[in-house]
């Protein structure tokens, strides 16, 4: 009996969030270039990040609480 009491308070625990609106929005700066060279007999190509000013991701979460 008592782990069927157990299991009823998480799964109540676990529904309760189910009712908040929530909404998150992913932004950032993605740096990259493709970069072609020579030096001496070398041929040098390919695909770098951060010339300018480096890659950066971001999260911005807001919840609704009424």
């Amino acid at each position: 009996m008592q782990k069927k009491l157990i299991a009823l308070a998480i799964a109540g625990l676990v529904s309760a969030p189910a009712f908040a609106q929530s909404n998150v929005t992913i932004y950032g700066v993605a740096d990259a270039y493709v970069g072609f060279g020579k030096h001496g007999e070398n041929d040098l190509r390919g695909v770098n990040s951060g010339a300018l000013s480096g890659s950066r991701l971001g999260f911005r979460g807001t919840e609704d609480l009424g």
